[in-house]
Protein backbone atom coordinates (compact mmCIF):
# COMPACT_ATOMS: atom_id res chain seq x y z
CA UNK A 1 0.00 0.00 0.00
CA UNK A 2 0.67 3.31 -1.16
CA UNK A 3 -0.04 6.78 0.36
CA UNK A 4 -1.13 9.41 -2.64
CA UNK A 5 -2.40 13.02 -2.07
CA UNK A 6 -5.51 11.69 -4.62
CA UNK A 7 -7.19 8.96 -5.49
CA UNK A 8 -6.60 7.66 -9.18
CA UNK A 9 -9.56 7.17 -11.81
CA UNK A 10 -11.72 4.59 -10.75
CA UNK A 11 -11.93 5.33 -6.88
CA UNK A 12 -12.86 7.53 -4.54
CA UNK A 13 -11.72 8.63 -1.30
CA UNK A 14 -13.71 6.99 1.96
CA UNK A 15 -12.02 7.13 5.43
CA UNK A 16 -8.91 8.17 3.99
CA UNK A 17 -8.73 4.69 1.53
CA UNK A 18 -8.76 4.74 -1.74
CA UNK A 19 -12.44 2.96 -2.63
CA UNK A 20 -13.46 1.42 -5.98
CA UNK A 21 -16.38 3.51 -7.84
CA UNK A 22 -19.38 1.66 -8.77
CA UNK A 23 -18.83 -0.45 -12.51
CA UNK A 24 -18.74 1.92 -14.98
CA UNK A 25 -17.91 5.00 -13.59
CA UNK A 26 -14.55 6.65 -14.52
CA UNK A 27 -14.67 9.11 -11.69
CA UNK A 28 -17.33 9.53 -8.31
CA UNK A 29 -17.48 10.96 -5.53
CA UNK A 30 -19.29 7.98 -3.79
CA UNK A 31 -20.39 4.89 -3.87
CA UNK A 32 -23.78 5.89 -5.16
CA UNK A 33 -22.70 8.60 -7.60
CA UNK A 34 -20.45 8.78 -10.70
CA UNK A 35 -19.29 12.20 -11.98
CA UNK A 36 -18.03 10.87 -15.10
CA UNK A 37 -18.87 7.28 -17.03
CA UNK A 38 -16.08 5.23 -18.77
CA UNK A 39 -15.99 6.01 -22.03
CA UNK A 40 -17.77 3.29 -23.54
CA UNK A 41 -20.74 3.76 -20.51
CA UNK A 42 -23.80 6.18 -19.96
CA UNK A 43 -24.71 8.58 -17.32
CA UNK A 44 -28.08 7.55 -16.23
CA UNK A 45 -29.43 11.50 -15.98
CA UNK A 46 -31.21 11.19 -12.17
CA UNK A 47 -29.59 8.38 -9.99
CA UNK A 48 -26.12 9.22 -11.65
CA UNK A 49 -25.10 5.79 -12.16
CA UNK A 50 -23.27 4.49 -15.33
CA UNK A 51 -24.61 1.93 -17.52
CA UNK A 52 -22.83 0.07 -20.66
CA UNK A 53 -24.88 -0.42 -23.93
CA UNK A 54 -28.28 0.14 -22.81
CA UNK A 55 -30.47 2.74 -20.71
CA UNK A 56 -32.84 1.16 -18.33
CA UNK A 57 -36.53 1.16 -18.39
CA UNK A 58 -38.21 4.54 -18.13
CA UNK A 59 -34.84 5.88 -19.83
CA UNK A 60 -33.80 6.92 -23.14
CA UNK A 61 -30.61 7.03 -24.39
CA UNK A 62 -29.28 10.31 -25.59
CA UNK A 63 -25.96 10.29 -27.36
CA UNK A 64 -24.96 13.36 -28.23
CA UNK A 65 -24.87 13.84 -24.24
CA UNK A 66 -23.63 9.96 -23.39
CA UNK A 67 -26.47 9.90 -21.14
CA UNK A 68 -29.60 8.19 -20.22
CA UNK A 69 -32.29 10.78 -20.14
CA UNK A 70 -35.60 10.73 -18.33
CA UNK A 71 -38.90 9.39 -20.53
CA UNK A 72 -42.08 11.44 -19.82
CA UNK A 73 -44.52 10.71 -16.77
CA UNK A 74 -45.66 7.38 -16.91
CA UNK A 75 -43.78 6.20 -19.88
CA UNK A 76 -41.76 2.65 -19.86
CA UNK A 77 -40.48 2.55 -23.16
CA UNK A 78 -39.52 6.11 -25.56
CA UNK A 79 -37.20 6.70 -27.95
CA UNK A 80 -36.83 10.83 -26.88
CA UNK A 81 -38.37 12.87 -24.57
CA UNK A 82 -41.59 13.26 -26.28
CA UNK A 83 -42.33 10.32 -28.25
CA UNK A 84 -43.58 7.65 -25.92
CA UNK A 85 -43.75 3.84 -27.29
CA UNK A 86 -45.29 1.85 -24.16
CA UNK A 87 -46.47 3.36 -21.07
CA UNK A 88 -46.24 1.88 -17.59
CA UNK A 89 -49.10 -0.64 -16.95
CA UNK A 90 -52.28 -0.03 -15.70
CA UNK A 91 -51.65 3.62 -17.85
CA UNK A 92 -52.07 3.28 -21.63
CA UNK A 93 -50.81 5.16 -24.51
CA UNK A 94 -52.37 7.75 -26.54
CA UNK A 95 -52.15 7.93 -30.15
CA UNK A 96 -51.14 10.95 -31.85
CA UNK A 97 -49.77 12.68 -28.44
CA UNK A 98 -47.82 9.74 -27.59
CA UNK A 99 -48.11 10.38 -23.40
CA UNK A 100 -49.48 8.13 -21.05
CA UNK A 101 -52.92 8.72 -19.14
CA UNK A 102 -54.76 6.67 -17.00
CA UNK A 103 -58.19 6.76 -18.72
CA UNK A 104 -58.62 7.79 -22.44
CA UNK A 105 -59.79 11.56 -22.88
CA UNK A 106 -62.11 12.72 -24.61
CA UNK A 107 -61.77 12.48 -28.63
CA UNK A 108 -59.92 8.71 -27.69
CA UNK A 109 -61.36 5.21 -26.98
CA UNK A 110 -59.93 2.25 -25.58
CA UNK A 111 -58.52 0.21 -28.49
CA UNK A 112 -57.13 -2.24 -26.16
CA UNK A 113 -55.47 -2.67 -22.30
CA UNK A 114 -52.56 -0.68 -23.28
CA UNK A 115 -53.70 1.83 -25.83
CA UNK A 116 -55.91 4.82 -26.51
CA UNK A 117 -56.54 5.54 -30.38
CA UNK A 118 -58.13 8.56 -31.94
CA UNK A 119 -61.98 8.91 -32.52
CA UNK A 120 -62.46 10.03 -36.24
CA UNK A 121 -62.75 13.64 -37.27
CA UNK A 122 -64.95 15.82 -35.13
CA UNK A 123 -65.93 13.10 -32.55
CA UNK A 124 -65.68 13.72 -29.06
CA UNK A 125 -66.95 10.26 -27.65
CA UNK A 126 -66.84 6.97 -29.49
CA UNK A 127 -66.41 3.38 -28.60
CA UNK A 128 -64.63 2.16 -31.89
CA UNK A 129 -62.80 4.22 -34.56
CA UNK A 130 -65.96 4.49 -36.96
CA UNK A 131 -68.38 4.59 -34.51
CA UNK A 132 -68.90 8.00 -32.68
CA UNK A 133 -71.65 8.48 -29.41
CA UNK A 134 -71.04 12.52 -29.29
CA UNK A 135 -69.81 14.80 -31.43
CA UNK A 136 -67.51 17.91 -30.27
CA UNK A 137 -69.64 21.52 -29.92
CA UNK A 138 -70.93 22.93 -33.15
CA UNK A 139 -71.14 19.45 -34.97
CA UNK A 140 -73.92 17.11 -35.17
CA UNK A 141 -73.98 13.35 -35.04
CA UNK A 142 -75.49 11.96 -38.55
CA UNK A 143 -75.24 7.83 -38.82
CA UNK A 144 -72.50 7.57 -36.44
CA UNK A 145 -70.29 10.11 -38.03
CA UNK A 146 -70.07 13.74 -36.93
CA UNK A 147 -71.25 16.46 -39.45
CA UNK A 148 -71.46 20.70 -39.48
CA UNK A 149 -74.84 20.78 -41.32
CA UNK A 150 -77.53 18.05 -40.82
CA UNK A 151 -78.54 16.48 -44.27
CA UNK A 152 -81.34 16.96 -46.53
CA UNK A 153 -84.82 15.54 -44.63
CA UNK A 154 -83.17 16.06 -41.34
CA UNK A 155 -83.09 17.91 -38.35
CA UNK A 156 -80.68 18.98 -35.39
CA UNK A 157 -82.13 18.00 -31.89
CA UNK A 158 -80.05 17.46 -29.06
CA UNK A 159 -76.74 17.30 -30.67
CA UNK A 160 -78.14 14.71 -33.34
CA UNK A 161 -79.26 14.70 -36.82
CA UNK A 162 -82.77 13.07 -36.22
CA UNK A 163 -85.06 12.08 -39.32
CA UNK A 164 -87.83 13.73 -40.40
CA UNK A 165 -91.16 12.46 -41.09
CA UNK A 166 -92.45 11.49 -44.28
CA UNK A 167 -95.56 13.46 -43.88
CA UNK A 168 -97.46 15.48 -41.74
CA UNK A 169 -101.42 15.37 -40.69
CA UNK A 170 -101.66 19.27 -40.08
CA UNK A 171 -99.37 21.84 -41.24
CA UNK A 172 -96.67 23.49 -40.30
CA UNK A 173 -96.79 25.46 -37.00
CA UNK A 174 -94.63 27.92 -35.86
CA UNK A 175 -91.97 27.00 -33.40
CA UNK A 176 -92.34 23.45 -34.54
CA UNK A 177 -88.60 22.55 -35.95
CA UNK A 178 -88.89 19.67 -37.06
CA UNK A 179 -91.79 21.16 -39.43
CA UNK A 180 -89.77 24.17 -40.14
CA UNK A 181 -86.50 22.72 -40.86
CA UNK A 182 -87.74 20.43 -43.29
CA UNK A 183 -90.93 20.13 -44.08
CA UNK A 184 -91.08 23.77 -45.51
CA UNK A 185 -87.53 23.67 -47.06
CA UNK A 186 -88.62 20.33 -49.34
CA UNK A 187 -91.98 21.82 -49.55
CA UNK A 188 -94.10 18.56 -48.80
CA UNK A 189 -97.70 19.03 -47.25
CA UNK A 190 -97.05 23.00 -46.35
CA UNK A 191 -96.90 23.09 -50.41
CA UNK A 192 -99.49 20.81 -50.93
CA UNK A 193 -101.90 22.68 -48.73
CA UNK A 194 -101.09 26.17 -50.27
CA UNK A 195 -101.36 24.72 -54.32
CA UNK A 196 -105.04 23.53 -53.07
CA UNK A 197 -105.94 26.51 -51.56
CA UNK A 198 -105.03 28.08 -54.68
CA UNK A 199 -106.36 25.63 -57.21
CA UNK A 200 -110.19 26.06 -55.13
CA UNK A 201 -109.89 30.12 -55.47
CA UNK A 202 -109.27 30.00 -59.20
CA UNK A 203 -112.43 27.30 -59.71
CA UNK A 204 -114.74 28.95 -57.28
Amino acid sequence: KTCKPNCPDGYFAKAKVCTVCPDNCKTCTEETKCTACKDDSLMVEDTKMCVKDNCPEMYYKSEADKMCKKCTDKCKVCSNANDCQECVSPNMLEEGTMKCVDKCEDGFYKANATNCDMCMDKCMMCAAKEKCDKCKENFFLSEDKCVDICPEKYFEKEGKCEKCKDKYDTPCKEGDKECEVCVNKSGSFGTYVLALVLVLMIVF
